[in-house]
């Protein structure tokens, strides 16, 4: 079963969501928006886990990319408007750079984990993630 499907739904729902994002988040409020993002992207980790066939995988990972897309712009969104302007660089290194080493590390890691587990970790992995997000926001 080929599942380049659920990456190119994946990536399809993220450009379609993020620009709406910023959007969603000015008329709701971006705490609000944040947290439901990472409830939604969690929830469909799960969901893609337990897949058992193309179709529900597609669609859990259509979902998946609602909640990414709101995630990352929305987060980014927190923090610039949270930190004051003197520490405005630092945060945005810090943003950019883990930015940069997650699809450095990402790729050896879910092979990793498909070498020795089973592709299902790969989505259950953004559990406990997800959930201490939800918990420090």
């Amino acid at each position: 079963m080929s599942y380049d499907i659920g990456i190119t739904s994946y990536l399809l729902t993220l450009a379609v969501f993020i620009p709406l994002s910023g959007w969603v988040a000015d008329r709701l409020g971006v705490r609000a928006v944040f947290t439901a993002a990472l409830a939604i992207f969690t929830g469909e980790s799960v969901l893609c886990g337990m897949t058992d066939n193309l179709v529900e995988f597609t669609g859990a990972r259509i979902l998946q990319g609602i909640g990414g897309a709101m995630m990352v712009p929305v987060g980014k969104l927190a923090v610039l408007r949270a930190t004051p302007k003197e520490q405005l660089m630092r945060a945005i290194s810090i943003i950019t750079w883990s930015g940069l080493i997650a699809p450095v590390l990402g790729p050896p890691l879910g092979g990793f984990i498909t070498t020795y587990s089973s592709w299902r970790w790969i989505f259950y992995l953004n559990v406990p993630l997800g959930l201490a997000g939800m918990a420090l926001h």
